[in-house]
């Protein structure tokens, strides 16, 4: 009866499933990785763990734990069942290569035109070996009694024959039977397999069955019936035996047994005994079948008793007989079989994972979620112990960055028809994020924050804080143990990322909702905000780490510095002024733009339109002088006028209830061109020879121009008498 291989091995066991059940499961080549399609989902960029000329995919995204197996990616279209959203197991061509890991013809289904002689790969006493093989009445034929179930139209059947009334038992094996003696139990009556041997059947085929893996078990449906019952013989058996190759036979060999008296043979020695017996590598045997309707038999295969051999399982002798003593039973006992199978295991019985505290391996669960700071993580930090002899072990560790990993642990069979996977997560503790700073009624101390809400479903922080005037905060990670704790949190905090470190962040009301950058552990620029109410979120912390902030109570009154400075930008590079008790501060540095000038204005909105500009009350740009600086000056509400002003350090005062701005600093003495901090004769003489071209210093001829017109001329002469005479 044929066997429907199957693909796919189920989550919570190595159980087979049916094809029919199957979603296809595609793989092609994308670079140096694979994408891998399974059914409507596309997993891109899988990286292949090579083992020989075998490709391994080990995936653990998506829902999806896959273990694809392959050599010929281009004819990969591989059929699998799928457990929820969860697909373990997956191969090109598992039927095909499955029954290269199979004894062959062992669904008996080829036999020559008679069906009365052997079938193929499979010999009884037809083309039995020694002196007496032609007098032996044991047959072997097809049949077509079939099992439950089958899909097939055959079995084979063996039958037990006597001789003179001595009863030969019916046995089949893939190798050789051997009749050298007329004693029954005589170890001369065998089966034998030997890779050396160059003897061929009717088929064509060496009487010699090779292993590609060791095998777990093997499985036969068998049914058994005795012509008269024998309760002192009441069995039939099964025995295979996996060994190194070398010539065995099934009985082994026993000094003393000889091969008949009528041709008195050499016996056995001690030493040909002890060689054979060193061949084996394991044994699989029942030698008590009852009589039964059909029935699998499921028979695991001893390797621990015959470890000390150190054989490898090269080869497997299977004989089948229909009574476990030789001689023994009645004629016309029959044994029907079929569908024998070699079982290749893939469970996976234990995982060790050496650094991972708090790791206990469960076989009935599949995926585990550790959280813990476990350090560098690789496949050498896990142990997978299967209970497939020849299963291979699959460890495939993705670090995902930040401490968190993706384990994929697999372990397949020889034959690729069953698989286990198992899969670990491993995320890196929630770290508790605290603000700090001048929020929620707290000052800036290292032992002092606002814990922030962690929100498990999008890994993202909240708070809602309150600020009194303008005030500064960052982000730490882990809190000091005392207020001055800063040199231990320095690692764990964060804050604004700006183009220089140590230069703060100040919001603008045009960053409220955006995704704002947080620097990296161990910078610490602050964020600065009006007084306010305010919602914090931070997104992604273990990744890129992004800030938003919103707010809607931003001060109507907001004041900004905006001028030449920076080019005149409405949106970037703008001094925000501090408000506190309805006045506006700033320290504004002005620069020299080419002419010894720079301009400035505020403005009480970016990007704003041109009523929200507060200018100068001139018709032009108003000129600071000395006589200007700390002095009140009416300000407008709604004109865009500028202050042109000389390069220096000031200090901008604005109240807008009395809509006055005062300039704080001071100026060179206004018309002393010669530098002696007074204006007398000597500088309009200085002013004469520059307008007469004697006097060319660029410094004096900036200073000489006395009403900003960029030029130097009698009104400029007549601006230093008028000084001079305190008439200005």
């Amino acid at each position: 009866m044929k066997k429907i291989f199957t693909i796919l091995a189920a989550a919570a066991c190595s159980m087979s499933l049916l094809a029919a059940d199957a979603t296809t499961v595609t793989v092609t080549p994308a670079g140096s990785n694979y994408t891998v399609a399974v059914g409507d989902l596309t997993i891109t960029d899988v990286p292949a763990i090579v083992q020989g000329d075998v490709n391994v995919l080990a995936i653990n995204r998506d829902g999806v734990s896959l273990l694809v197996r392959f050599t010929d990616v281009n004819t990969l279209v591989a059929d699998g069942t799928v457990n929820g959203t969860d697909i373990h197991y997956a191969t090109a061509g598992a039927a095909t290569r499955a029954l290269e890991y199979q004894i062959p013809n062992s669904d008996f289904e080829v036999w020559d035109s008679s069906k009365t002689t052997e079938p193929r790969n499979w010999h009884a006493f037809n083309s039995a070996n020694g002196s007496l093989a032609g007098m032996a009445k044991g047959t072997l034929q097809s049949s077509n009694v079939i099992r439950p179930g089958s899909t097939g139209t055959h079995s084979a059947l063996i039958t037990s024959g006597d001789v003179i009334g001595i009863v030969n038992n019916g046995t089949m094996t893939n190798g050789r039977l051997n009749a050298e003696s007329t004693t029954a139990n005589n170890t001369w009556n065998h089966s034998e397999m030997d890779a050396s041997a160059t003897a061929t059947d009717k088929y064509g085929d060496k009487f010699y069955t090779a292993l590609k893996a060791a095998p777990d078990a093997i499985s036969a449906w068998m049914k058994f019936s005795q012509k008269t019952p024998n309760t002192d013989y009441p069995y039939a058996t099964f025995s295979s035996i996996a060994f190194n190759g070398e010539f065995y036979q099934d009985p082994e060999p026993k000094p003393g047994d000889y091969k008949g008296s009528m041709f008195n043979r050499t016996t056995y020695s001690e030493t040909d005994a002890a060689n054979v017996a060193a061949r084996v590598a394991a044994k699989a045997q029942n030698k008590a079948i009852a009589t039964c309707d059909w029935t699998e038999m499921v028979i695991p295969f001893d390797y621990a008793s015959y470890a000390s051999n150190n054989a490898a399982a090269a080869a497997i002798l299977v004989t089948v007989s229909t009574n476990a003593t030789p001689g023994k039973g009645s004629s016309g006992d029959q044994v029907w079989v079929d569908d024998m199978t070699l079982i290749y295991n893939a469970g996976i019985t234990d995982i060790t994972a050496t650094g991972l505290d708090g790791f206990t391996f469960d076989a009935a669960t599949h995926h585990y979620d550790l959280t813990g700071e476990f350090g560098t993580i690789t496949a050498d930090n896990f142990t997978v112990t299967t209970d497939g002899r020849a299963a291979v072990v699959v460890k495939n560790v993705e670090d995902l960055g930040g401490g968190n990993y993706r384990i994929t642990l697999g372990a397949y069979s020889a034959d690729m028809m069953n698989a286990s996977v198992y899969t670990i997560t491993i995320s890196k503790p929630i770290d508790n994020v605290w603000v700090m700073g001048n929020v929620n009624g707290n000052d800036w101390a290292a032992n002092v924050g606002a814990l922030m809400n962690y929100n498990e479903a999008d890994n993202s922080y909240t708070l809602d804080i309150t600020t009194t005037g303008t005030s500064w905060f960052s982000f730490t990670k882990r809190l000091g143990e005392n207020e001055i704790d800063w040199d231990a949190i320095a690692p764990y905090r964060f804050g604004a990322n700006t183009e220089g470190e140590g230069t703060n962040f100040v919001m603008r009301q045009m960053y409220l909702g955006q995704e704002l950058e947080l620097a990296q552990d161990g910078w610490y620029n602050a964020f600065q905000l009006p007084e306010g109410q305010w919602t914090l979120t931070i997104k992604n912390l273990d990744g890129e780490r992004r800030l938003i902030i919103d707010g809607e109570n931003w001060p109507a009154a907001q004041l900004l510095v905006q001028g030449s400075f920076n080019n005149w930008d409405n949106n970037e590079g703008l001094i925000e002024m501090t408000l506190a008790d309805g006045v506006y501060t700033a320290d504004y540095a002005s620069i020299d733009c080419g002419d010894g000038y720079s301009y400035f204005k505020m403005i009480k909105r970016l990007a704003g339109e041109q009523d929200q500009v507060i200018g100068a009350v001139s018709n032009g740009d108003f000129l600071v002088t000395n006589e200007y600086l700390n002095t009140p000056l009416d300000i407008t509400a709604d004109n865009g006028q500028a202050y042109k002003i000389p390069a220096g350090n000031f200090t901008l005062t604005a109240d807008l209830e009395t809509m006055k701005l005062t300039i704080g600093g001071s100026l060179a003495v206004l018309g002393d061109l010669n530098g002696d901090n007074k204006v007398d004769v000597s500088d309009v003489n200085i002013c004469i020879n520059i307008i007469l071209g004697k006097a060319t210093d660029d410094n004096q001829r900036a200073q000489a121009d006395l009403n900003g017109d960029n030029k130097v001329d009698v009104s400029d002469v007549n601006a230093l008498i008028n000084i001079i005479l305190h008439k200005n």
